[in-house]
C-alpha cells in the first residue's frame, strides 16, 4: 500500500517561521510521546491510547482553523511524524522476513509485500487514526506551498525547489491511488476503511490541484477500474474522488513537469 511521503524541504529551500506554536503542541507532543513508547505501540495499550485519541480527535482543529504561510514549519513537523509512524507499522520487521532459499527477485519482492500486507491488516487500527490525520494534515499544507512556489522569482525556481514540487506531486498521486486500491483490496476492516476513505473525500481537492493534469487522468482511470469491486459508501466516495479529478484547473506546482529524460 502506497501512503503519504511528502518531502518539501526542497521545495522551500530555508525553514519557514513559525506561527502560533502552541496550536500545534498538543498534537506534536502526542506524535512525540507516541514514537517514543516501544514499537509497534498499540492504540488499545493503556499508554498509547490517550495519544492515540488525541491524534484522532484533528477534525475540527484542521477544518476550522485558517492556516497562514507561518504555519508551514508547523504544519511540514506535524505532517511528517505520523508519516513515519505510519511507515514504521507498515514496514514492522518486512526487512527480516524469510524469503525461500534461491528466491528470485520477483519472489523476494512477493514475500515483501505479502508481509506488508500483514502488517496493514494487523496494525490497522493504528494505521486508521493516524492515516486520516496525515489526509488532513497535508490537504492544509499543499495550498500553503502552493502560494509559496507561486511567488518565487522566476530565477529562484531553480532544480531543488523543482523537484520539491515533483515530490509533492508524486506525494499526493501516491496518497489517492494508495488509498483506493487499499478499499478494493480489503486489506482493512470496513470500519477502518471507511474511516480513512472519508479523510480522503473530505481532502481530495487538495491532492488533485497539485497533480498535472495527465497525472489525474492517469487516477481517474485508476479509480474508474477499482470502482466496480466497491459498494455503498465506499463507491461513493471513490466517485467523488473521479469526479474532482475532471478538474482542469492547473496552478504552478500542477504544470511542473517531470524531468527529461536522458
Amino acid at each position: 500500500m502506497n501512503i503519504l511521503k511528502v518531502t518539501l524541504a526542497a521545495l522551500l529551500a530555508v525553514a519557514a517561521p513559525l506561527a502560533a506554536a502552541d496550536d500545534f503542541d498538543a498534537y506534536r507532543q502526542a506524535i512525540a510521546r507516541l514514537a517514543a513508547l516501544p514499537q509497534p505501540a498499540r492504540a488499545s495499550s493503556p499508554e498509547a491510547a490517550p495519544l492515540f485519541g488525541i491524534m484522532a480527535d484533528n477534525k475540527d482543529f484542521f477544518g476550522n482553523r485558517r492556516f497562514t504561510q507561518g504555519d508551514i514549519g508547523p504544519l511540514m513537523e506535524m505532517c511528517n511524524a505520523p508519516t513515519q509512524q505510519v511507515t514504521r507499522y507498515i514496514m514492522q520487521d518486512v526487512m527480516s522476513t524469510p524469503v525461500p532459499p534461491g528466491a528470485d527477485q520477483n519472489k523476494i519482492q512477493e514475500t515483501l509485500r505479502a508481509k506488508m500486507t500483514a502488517n496493514v491488516q494487523q496494525y490497522q487500527d493504528e494505521l486508521s487514526l493516524l492515516m486520516p490525520f496525515m489526509a488532513r494534515c497535508n490537504a492544509r499544507l499543499m495550498p500553503l506551498m502552493e502560494t509559496y512556489f507561486a511567488a518565487l522569482p522566476k530565477e529562484e525556481v531553480n532544480e531543488a525547489r523543482l523537484h520539491g514540487a515533483r515530490q509533492v506531486q508524486q506525494g499526493a498521486f501516491n496518497n489517492l491511488a494508495g488509498n483506493i486500491t487499499m478499499m478494493s483490496r480489503k486489506e482493512m476492516n470496513e470500519e477502518n476503511t471507511l474511516r480513512i476513505a472519508r479523510a480522503m473525500a473530505e481532502t481530495s481537492t487538495a491532492y488533485v490541484a497539485v497533480l498535472p493534469l495527465t497525472e489525474r487522468t492517469r487516477l481517474a482511470e485508476l479509480a474508474a477500474a477499482e470502482l466496480p469491486r466497491l459498494g455503498g459508501e465506499q463507491a461513493a466516495i471513490v466517485t467523488r474522488v473521479i469526479q474532482d479529478l475532471q478538474d482542469k484547473n492547473c496552478g504552478k506546482i500542477c504544470m511542473v513537469a517531470p524531468p527529461k529524460a536522458n
